[in-house]
């Protein structure tokens, strides 16, 4: 099994976790951290595995290896796939720019960034990335970088998805009924 596999069986395990804490107050004290704790979990492994698939392709292309995630591809996309850019100045890359980068190099489309999956996969990676490297919500009011999402723009996409209601109250706020502390 590759590594990027057992990233989206985490990520699958984590969010029926936290699902099953949605649904069963089992009344235990930190409640809600526990809660959290999977949903960040969930989210981490779910953004690894985009970043471990792309990875695996690369490489496998590299390795000739016509199994794996390269099994449906031509040899000659394969070879394409092989003369892109080291993985070393990959792994420096946004995740979705080493998506774009192997598309084009196969010859096929990118990820369409103005279609709901490219914005589906930014949103998550951005919400990744944010969890994984907090700093104060004061400092993110403005993005560090053009394109990067600031806790705003990142609240307001998780508005737009319309996701389910929470059926847990937010932990001080019986009344709320988020998925997100701030948002509901």
């Amino acid at each position: 099994m590759t590594t990027s596999l057992s990233h989206i069986w985490s990520a699958c395990y984590f969010a029926r976790s936290a699902g099953s804490f949605e649904h069963a107050d089992d009344g235990l004290p930190s409640r809600f951290e526990r809660h959290f704790a999977y949903v960040v979990a969930a989210i981490g492994a779910a953004g690894d595995f985009m970043d471990g698939t792309i990875n695996e392709l690369i490489q496998d292309a590299r390795d000739d290896d016509p199994g794996g995630p390269t099994q449906h591809m031509t040899p000659a996309q394969r070879i394409a796939l092989a003369t892109t850019p080291s993985l070393a100045y990959l792994r420096r890359r946004a995740v979705l720019d080493k998506y774009d980068s192997a598309a084009s190099a196969a010859g096929v489309l990118a990820i369409a960034r103005g279609l709901r999956i490219g914005q589906d996969a930014d949103l998550l990676l951005a919400v990744k990335n944010a969890l994984s490297h907090s700093v104060p919500e004061t400092v993110t009011t403005v993005a560090d970088e053009p394109s990067a999402l600031t806790v705003q723009q990142m609240e307001q996409r998780l508005r737009i998805l319309k996701l389910p209601r929470n059926p847990s109250p937010v932990q001080g706020n019986p009344s709320s009924r988020g998925w997100w502390p701030r948002i509901g």
